[in-house]
Formats: C-alpha cells, structure tokens, sequence
C-alpha cells in the first residue's frame, strides 16, 4: 500500500478475480474497483471473495475500506465504528467556516448552522450546504485532517 495508505483503483484490480463475471452488477472488475473506492460498492458485493481463496483479499479490502457509509448527496464517508464523538470535525468546521483568506487577509463570516453535529456519540451530518464543498468552490478537508480517529473519509 502506498503511503498514504489509499489504495488505488489499478491496485484493487489486482487483487480481484479479474473473472469480469458481472455478478457483483458491474460491467467489469476494473469497474468494481472504482464502485469501491467511490463506496458505491462494498468488497462483500463481489461474490468471487466470498471464496474461501479470496478471503485474505476480502479482508485486507475491508480494512482498506471500512464499513462505513456514504452520506446520500455529500462527499462524506462516515465509519462509525470509529468514531468516539469528540466532536473535534465539528469545531475545526465551524472555524473553518467562519474565516476565509483573499489576498492575504483573513476575512470573518457571520456563522452559519453547523455541518456537524454528534448523535448518540457518533458524527452525523447534519447540515451539508453549510459545508464549504458543498459550493463546490473549495476542497476544505479539516473534519478528515484532524479526525484522530479516521471516522470521516471524503470521496468525489
């Protein structure tokens, strides 16, 4: 794995069947891996991995993946399984949010309702046009840095 630890989708190839069986209701293996790294496939989807000869590539798929889920129409993949509810995504958003640099000067903005917010100790989105992605105009990823717990992915 590179050091970043993503796998890319030319790495995930390789280490699927390579059958092109479309079982998993893609057109190709290639595809597959594509549907995973966007998380609109899981590694159990492919049945040939279900195979006992596959099962060391099923689990290094999941651990590379997690179980987490894609929130519907956001770039956010929250894991909750990792997540502790600390709240950190939440603060490091909201002063993101409020602040923005143009010619080298820091401008402030009035606060808008937050992205975040922790249900039952676990991250939820709860207000995603309020997130600078959301325009589209930026590529903010503070809630990913500084999770220390990996519970936020971002995916396009």
């Amino acid at each position: 794995m590179p050091k970043d630890g993503r796998i890319s989708p030319v790495e995930i190839y390789r280490m699927l069947p390579r059958t092109n069986c479309k079982l998993c209701g893609c057109p190709t293996c290639y595809a597959f891996a594509f549907a995973l790294m966007g998380r609109k496939k899981k590694p159990a989807d492919c049945p040939s991995l279900l195979e006992e000869d596959f099962r060391p590539t099923l689990e290094l798929l999941r651990q590379a993946f997690g179980e987490g889920e894609r929130i519907e129409g956001t770039d956010f993949i929250i894991n909750n399984e990792k997540c502790a509810g600390c709240g950190i995504c939440d603060v490091v958003c909201q002063k993101a949010s409020t602040t923005s640099v143009r010619d080298g000067v820091i401008h402030k903005r009035e606060a808008g309702p937050p992205v975040f917010k922790i249900v039952d100790g676990c991250v939820k989105v709860a207000n995603w046009p309020s997130c600078k992605r959301a325009s589209g105009d930026t590529m903010c990823k503070l809630c990913v840095e500084k999770c220390p717990f990996g519970t936020l992915e971002l995916v396009k």
